[in-house]
């Protein structure tokens, strides 16, 4: 676990807040967990992303990510932010209540505890398909931050890929229809278009923020450069 606390402090060192991915399933046992854990908390992390983890069977006794929030290791060694998943286009294994329900009792365990939460959200395509997902929540009255999920620069077969690996093929439709057809998309995805979509689409307050996050599928310094050009900043 040693490159963990590197990593993390190499993130600290510049300026950032690191945010380890902790995958349930992928755990062995407990102190397995808890030395990944202290590795990310060593390396200055106070914040986590906790998720199930794509795997159909788990390794150990984790078998979703309320078992790893349930667990001591995160009290004990002081994380302040949890962030968890969210699925606007559905779950090709659980429907669409149990996710709710899944999520709403997630958010009250942690609240209950005294740690900040956010919601970080599956990629898609379809701006509608975030918009309607995200007044759903507000109408139960979640009105935790949302860290949309959209797709980085990247090359279409990679996209292609990674959408049938994370089980958003369905929203695949939004991204043929995108630019006319796929074959205008051949120089690669930029997400220019479906950010434009959500600006309009979403309704922006303080009180309950909504913020991206970028899945740096063709790499990190692809997204990073484009997203600098946008705010028209040097890299």
């Amino acid at each position: 676990m040693a490159g963990l606390e590197g990593a993390c402090k190499t993130l600290v060192d510049l300026g950032y807040q690191p945010v380890p991915h902790v995958g349930a399933r992928h755990f062995q046992n407990e102190s397995q967990l808890r030395e990944h854990l202290t590795a990310a908390r060593s390396g200055g992390a106070c914040r986590l992303l906790v998720l199930a983890g794509d795997r159909d069977g788990s390794l150990g006794p984790y078998n979703d990510a309320m078992s790893v929030l349930a667990d001591p290791s995160i009290s004990d060694l002081g994380f302040s932010h949890i962030s968890i998943s969210g699925h606007p286009e559905g779950h090709p294994r659980i429907g669409g209540a149990q996710l709710v329900e899944a999520l709403e009792n997630k958010l009250e365990f942690l609240a209950a505890r005294g740690i900040q939460t956010s919601i970080t959200t599956q990629f898609g395509f379809d701006a509608g398909s975030y918009a309607s997902w995200i007044n759903m929540l507000r109408a139960r009255g979640i009105v935790t931050s949302i860290n949309i999920g959209i797709a980085g620069v990247t090359s279409i077969p990679a996209l292609i890929k990674y959408s049938m690996l994370c089980g958003v093929g369905p929203s695949l439709s939004a991204l043929r229809k995108r630019s006319g057809a796929m074959v205008g998309l051949l120089k690669g995805f930029q997400p220019t278009e479906l950010i434009d979509e959500l600006s309009q689409a979403l309704v922006l307050n303080d009180r309950a923020p909504v913020k991206l996050h970028f899945f740096p599928f063709g790499g990190a310094k692809k997204t990073f450069d484009w997203v600098a050009a946008q705010l028209g900043k040097p890299t």
